[in-house]
């Protein structure tokens, strides 16, 4: 689904986890366009991981791209 903004936190996850940033800012831009009030602590409060290294990994990869 095109609207669908998570889909493209996915997207810009993986484009940086693969090393293409540019790919990656250029999908955040979108994420940020269709959901201008995505935060990194709104996203995390419902994510439970059991372990803290893969959560701390995902919120360090989305800082580096830069979301907040």
């Amino acid at each position: 689904h095109p609207d669908y903004s998570r889909a493209y936190l996915c997207l810009a996850l993986s484009y940086a986890r693969l090393g293409q940033m540019d790919d990656a800012r250029r999908t955040t831009t979108e994420l940020l366009h269709r959901d201008p009030q995505f935060t990194i602590a709104e996203w995390a409060r419902n994510r439970p991981y059991a372990e803290a290294e893969v959560m701390d990994s995902l919120v360090a990869d989305m800082r580096a791209i830069g979301l907040n």
